[in-house]
């Protein structure tokens, strides 16, 4: 991480320093950029600084003293302000990364086993150099860099009626980017299209150390024009061997410098490949470390590279806590590098694309805070009042389009209400999970002193969209309702009340004169029914 030949102006901007105090040197900036007082604030709970480091571009690795009362807390916590876009990144590193470290444990000892960082993975900014980053947003790709802000950019070609999905930076050290049909390298204020083969709908793209386009979908890989099923096989269970495993692949990564890759199945574990050849992909289960093992609670919820060709995994846990592993080149195996639970990632906004209030439709309050709605059948989240509209992205990276309305349920907590979104010429109900989603904003009384939390989160929590279908009719509908079995009561267009659920066709319910509205938990049902509907208005 250290020693990088350019300097920062975000460094310049902040005067990222540690600063004597009566309670012992603690880190602030001193600047009059935007936000100044808020980030002295969140760093005045932090502890002391015992020692740092400088992590190149004038970022800084940070140790800070231990506290007494809390002898489990983070004590290293890292800043990173050279990324193009973005005014700093602060991420607290994970506590066994000190883990064999001999003699004192330092700032210095700390940097030294530290690789760049996922910055990427985590906020949808993908640098192709130093000075150069990426991002989608709304539809629309923006570039930056140290010295200007964000900057829409032209894709040639592009049929604005797909949706663009972020490939990332990929093992030829490209950023780039496709919507489903084309796709794009974006190189310094252009992109370049790509030449690619025709890959299935939905698939999975990546691109190889060669510049060789693969796709991954429904468990084979396309490349060249040769479709190749992908085997995942696992260690047999007690026995010497290896078994092939029923899971399917979802993803894939190619690495840096020759043919192998990264796949990932739909339980969140994590296989090597070799890409050569035309025969079947035989992927073979990696083994992580013991305390991150999907026995333990964790699942891989994504990987990615960063610049100096790092493999990084991002992992959740059964609760809900999040953290990364990374590989840096030259070493065999993956070691934990971050606690990702509550990062600090400020995003400048100046020029990017931003949804209009006005624009969004069939608003639904999924707590105190966030919201649901659509722009022209584009499902769009807002996680705060404060924060701009995103289109939420499904696995594969794309939006769900072809909402027309969206509903919520009387039923659960406030902050857990299910969801429901009318799609497919309203025809189909399907059921939406927002996953990574935080239920609260913690306010600065909450705080714990130690890295693990923070009040500014200026570049929300990932939120992954996954669809459920619940129902299915054969004409529009103009209303509906969901009971707690997800069971759909619905009112189509030509006034007929139907009934249906996942597992059974929609049928109709005894006729009610002119039906107009539609709800949950009314004492009123029918007998070929369990779900409660609503009572007829005529």
């Amino acid at each position: 991480m250290r020693n990088r030949p350019h300097a920062s102006l975000n460094s310049q901007v902040l005067g990222l320093q540690a600063v004597p105090s009566q309670r012992g040197k603690h880190v602030r900036v001193r600047s009059h950029a935007d936000g100044e007082s808020v980030i002295n604030a969140w760093l005045a709970k932090r502890p002391s600084v015992q020692s740092e480091t400088s992590l190149g571009n004038d970022g800084k690795l940070v140790r800070y003293n231990a506290v007494n009362h809390e002898p489990l807390a983070p004590r290293n916590e890292a800043f990173f302000t050279s990324v193009p876009g973005m005014l700093m990144a602060v991420l607290t590193v994970h506590p066994e990364m000190e883990h064999g470290i001999s003699g004192d444990i330092t700032a210095d000892a700390v940097a030294a086993r530290l690789a760049e960082p996922p910055i990427g993975l985590l906020t949808g900014v993908w640098q192709s150099s130093h000075d150069r980053a990426y991002l989608e947003r709304g539809g629309v790709v923006h570039t930056a860099n140290m010295e200007e802000r964000w900057a829409p950019l032209t894709l040639p070609g592009m049929d604005p009626r797909k949706p663009l999905r972020m490939t990332g930076l990929q093992a030829d050290g490209g950023v780039y980017l496709h919507n489903g049909s084309q796709l794009w390298r974006l190189t310094e204020t252009a992109a370049e299209s790509v030449t690619t083969e025709n890959l299935p709908e939905g698939a999975a793209v990546r691109i190889g150390a060669g510049g060789e386009v693969h796709g991954l979908r429904e468990g084979a890989l396309h490349s060249n024009g040769i479709s190749r099923p992908v085997e995942l096989w696992r260690p047999k269970a007690g026995a010497p061997g290896s078994e092939q495993s029923p899971a399917r692949p979802v993803d894939l990564l190619p690495l840096p410098g020759g043919t192998a890759a990264l796949i990932f199945d739909d339980k969140g574990r994590i296989y090597h490949a070799d890409l050569k050849g035309t025969g079947a992909v035989e992927a073979h289960r990696l083994k992580l470390p013991a305390d991150f093992a999907q026995g333990k609670g964790w699942a891989v919820t994504a990987m990615g590279l960063s610049r100096d060709e790092t493999v990084h995994l991002m992992l959740q846990d059964q609760n809900g806590r999040r953290m990364s592993l990374q590989r840096a080149p030259g070493e065999a195996l993956f070691r934990p590098a971050y606690l990702l639970d509550r990062p600090l990632l400020l995003l400048y906004t100046e020029g990017l694309h931003v949804p209009s209030e006005a624009a969004v439709q069939s608003h639904v309050q999924l707590d105190g805070h966030a919201q649901l709605g659509h722009i022209d059948g584009v499902l769009h989240y807002k996680a705060a009042p404060d924060q701009s509209w995103e289109r939420l992205k499904q696995s594969g990276g794309e939006p769900l389009t072809g909402v027309t309305a969206l509903y919520s349920s009387p039923l659960g907590f406030i902050d857990r209400k299910p969801i429901f979104a009318l799609v497919g010429d309203a025809r189909q109900v399907v059921e939406l999970k927002l996953e990574g989603r935080t239920s609260w904003l913690p306010s600065d009384a909450e705080l714990p002193r130690h890295p693990a939390g923070g009040p500014l989160a200026v570049i929300p929590d990932t939120v992954a969209l996954r669809t459920s279908l619940l129902a299915q009719f054969d004409e529009p509908l103009q209303a509906l309702a969901v009971h707690g079995n997800r069971r759909v009561v619905a009112l189509t267009d030509s006034g007929r009340l139907m009934a249906a659920d996942a597992d059974s066709p929609a049928r109709r319910l005894p006729t009610l004169q002119r039906p107009v509205a539609i709800a949950v938990g009314l004492t009123i049902s029918c007998s070929c029914c369990t779900t409660p509907i609503a009572s007829a208005l005529s």
